[in-house]
């Protein structure tokens, strides 16, 4: 029996003159963007929040260095009761927020990254998914760079499995100890810890990097099979010159997605109540695992890696993916009514094309003669469709060909 489950560029401080930026009207839009409106529309987030979706239902994880809850950007986060926990990974206790003994800039980057995710502050920032929950990882240490930065994200993969997370966004990359030759998405700490999160159903957003525009240029652990690696494009749809390329040391492509990078507007770490802009593909990994979120929140029939599929095989670029846009700039609306065509057919077993006897057959022989498993994914054999492959699959099938009215395997087509 088997059973089966479906180096950061330097960021600008400048505060923007929002009075320059044109406001969208309530008229045409449910939400006043500000200055997020370009970011958000580039990706199709605005006809996703349109059509009622925030990412309510879903838990993020943010992996970053601190952040800053008491911005106006997370009021309502705060508020709402939709910060359902937090750890500090580098002081082992539970305040993600400055604290004694942190240096004075440990939660910029987590504030931007967050709200750049989730903010929802009326006229000024919205994330993709500002109706979402939120749990926040303090991981990465701002006075220094060492390994245990890696032991840190792994043991927050274990944490937030434990609470129920659904997607995990993490701007943060590794590379002073390894070499190119260990990003084969097999080799760093910190890529198996992101491949195991994937593993146990939690979906992973992380940075490709800011090394470009050379190829070969990833940090980990984007360079993860089961990672959702994210570039960073500008404003016109142009790849940024820093995004990180592929491809891995494998030969996989890399990264996966582009989103928002260049001058991406996010809450100010200056100041409770300020928007600012940065740049890096720390800023279009929110964007995309935000939107992620969205995805899930429309197609809950889909299973973490569909949502992957989904969000590459409708981006820019997924006729012709390379390994500096990877599958392109996503389309989250795209990517909500996109449709799974498995290249199988479950209840054809033997993988010929047929549903006939030889399945069934094929499946005793899997199931008690230690034969080949259906073909070409083990979902093949599970003609009865309750998750496991045994000998009910090869009975189901012999009842569906020799009993009038029995019912089909899902795959089987009467007009195939």
């Amino acid at each position: 029996m088997a059973s089966f489950s479906r180096p950061e560029p330097q960021e600008s401080e400048k505060l923007e003159d929002l009075d320059q930026v044109p406001d969208q009207k309530r008229d045409t839009h449910l939400l006043s963007y500000g200055a997020s409106y370009s970011q958000l529309d580039q990706i199709n987030v605005i006809a996703a929040h349109d059509s009622g979706f925030t990412g309510g239902g879903v838990i993020v994880a943010m992996f970053d260095t601190g952040f800053r809850k008491d911005h106006l950007a997370f009021a309502n986060i705060m508020a709402e009761g939709r910060l359902i926990a937090e750890y500090d990974f580098i002081n082992d206790d539970y305040e993600t927020a400055n604290e004694e003994g942190d240096v004075s800039n440990q939660w910029d980057h987590g504030t931007k990254t967050w709200s750049a995710l989730g903010g929802g502050w009326d006229g000024e920032i919205y994330g993709p998914a500002y109706g979402a929950s939120f749990v926040l990882c303090k991981t990465e240490d701002m006075t220094s760079e060492t390994p245990v930065e890696e032991d840190n994200w792994a043991a927050a993969v274990v944490w937030a499995d434990s609470i129920g997370v659904d997607i995990i966004s993490s701007s943060l990359g590794y590379s002073d100890w390894y070499t190119y030759e260990d990003l084969d998405g097999n080799t760093c700490v910190i890529t198996n810890a992101a491949d195991y999160a994937a593993s146990i159903g939690i979906l992973v957003c992380n940075s490709a990097g800011n090394g470009g525009p050379s190829p070969g240029t990833i940090t980990a652990p984007a360079d993860g099979d089961s990672v959702v690696a994210v570039g960073s494009v500008e404003a016109s749809g142009y790849l940024s010159y820093f995004s990180s390329k592929g491809p891995t040391a494998d030969g996989r492509i890399k990264p996966e997605v582009c989103a928002r990078g260049s001058s991406t507007t996010c809450a100010s770490p200056f100041t409770n109540s300020y928007i600012t802009t940065a740049s890096g593909t720390s800023l279009s990994c929110p964007l995309v695992a935000g939107s992620a979120a969205l995805v899930m929140e429309a197609r809950p029939d889909f299973t973490i890696m569909d949502v992957r599929d989904a969000l590459m095989l409708t981006a820019s670029r997924a006729l012709t993916p390379d390994n500096a846009y990877g599958w392109g700039i996503i389309d989250v609306m795209d990517a909500m009514n996109y449709m799974y065509i498995p290249d199988y057919l479950q209840g054809d077993a033997n993988f010929d094309g047929a549903f006939n006897v030889s399945d069934a057959v094929y499946i005793i022989n899997y199931a008690f003669v230690d034969g080949e498993p259906p073909q070409p994914v083990l979902e093949a054999g599970d003609a009865n469709d309750d998750g496991e492959v045994n000998v009910s699959d090869a009975v189901f099938m012999v009842n569906f060909i020799f009993v009038p009215g029995a019912p089909a395997p899902p795959g089987y087509d009467p007009g195939n």
